[in-house]
């Protein structure tokens, strides 16, 4: 029986609030979902939420090198 290829999994969490009338989002974020580290950043507006989403799934997109 052949084995199957490994499952990758990231993770990306985003949390939203209206503070002062802004959104608001603190992103926990990693890229392999089976091992730390992980990364929390806090952003402000819309588009520096999508720019953070935009950036994370790039990075997961590109291949694996693995030591």
């Amino acid at each position: 029986m052949e084995a199957q290829p490994a499952v990758r999994s990231g993770v990306f969490l985003v949390r939203v609030w209206i503070e002062d009338g802004s959104v608001r989002a603190r992103i926990t974020e990693s890229l392999d979902s089976t091992a730390r580290p992980e990364t929390a950043v806090a952003v402000a507006g819309a588009d520096e939420i999508e720019a953070s989403l935009h950036g994370w799934l790039e990075a997961f997109a590109m291949p694996v090198t693995r030591q």
